[in-house]
């Protein structure tokens, strides 16, 4: 009985359009750095970071990477949510390399709602050992928090932030333990 009643009263709020009266935009911004070492020829692991058939293979939730011309591409990734239809991000990226070690897949404009840089670090050690280091950031701009999710004006910022995060986390440590499986076998 508590249950249906507590079920009945987020149906309530959501149709009532909690929040929405005076919708605010949300910005949800989060990043993840990590780092993993191989011994693994450096040009091994570049052509992984560098090459988008490599990352389409190994990095989860990007469904769709093409070129736009001009030398930027369309990055789309698709994430479930539960009780909502699967949310897509749509990135419109050009990949910048410095040197021998370093690529920049960066959005060509800072005020799109959806927005992303991933840096990729490549540094030589001892012995064959190469170390690659990924910051990872992304933002999203929404009108408010209802056109995110019915339910996320009960659940708050805060909580979609987490969320948003866990799931960079997870795409990063995937992408990660993915490469590792290619380049050391």
């Amino acid at each position: 009985m508590r249950r249906a009643l507590f079920l009945g009263g987020l149906w309530f709020v959501a149709l009532s359009g909690l929040g929405s009266a005076s919708p605010e935009p949300v910005r949800l911004e989060v990043s993840y750095q990590a780092e993993r070492r191989w011994n693994a020829e450096p040009s091994a692991v570049l052509e992984h970071v560098r090459k988008p058939d490599r990352l389409r293979e190994l990095l989860p939730g990007l469904v769709r990477l093409e070129p736009m011309g001009d030398g930027m591409w369309l990055w789309e990734t698709q994430t479930s949510v539960p009780l909502a239809p699967p949310q897509r991000n749509r990135f419109r990226v050009r990949l910048t390399v410095e040197g021998d070690s370093v690529a920049i897949w960066r959005s060509v404009d800072e005020t799109e709602p959806d927005w992303l840089e991933c840096r990729a670090r490549l540094r030589r050690e001892e012995r064959g050992w190469v170390r690659l280091e990924l910051d990872f950031r992304m933002r999203f701009i929404r009108p408010s928090l209802g056109s995110i999710h019915w339910l996320a004006p009960l659940v708050g910022e805060g909580f979609l932030r987490e969320r948003v995060r866990e799931r960079l986390v997870w795409m990063v440590e995937t992408f990660l333990n993915r490469l590792e499986a290619r380049i050391v076998g």
